[in-house]
């Protein structure tokens, strides 16, 4: 009986912290990611303006992917965020 309790005790903890956590660290992947972009798109185009650093602070995941492919073929730092 005991043990039961001590074993259902623990499943219940993970099940309550596992959503945060991997919350946690979806955003901190996110943040890497953007992270990283910024600074290859700087290295590449120089200093950005606010409004492209505010592009890559609230992007979603599948935006900060498909301009990270761009910044392969892109002349200009407009034509990564552009499309």
């Amino acid at each position: 009986q005991a043990e039961d309790g001590i074993r259902d005790y623990k499943v219940t903890g993970v099940q309550t912290c596992a959503l945060p956590i991997s919350k946690g660290l979806a955003k901190g992947r996110l943040e890497g990611q953007s992270a990283v972009l910024e600074r290859m798109l700087i290295r590449r185009f120089g200093p950005l303006s606010a409004g492209h650093l505010e592009l890559l602070r609230h992007a979603a995941p599948k935006d900060l992917d498909s301009w990270a492919d761009r910044l392969l073929d892109a002349k200009q730092v407009d034509q990564v965020f552009g499309g």
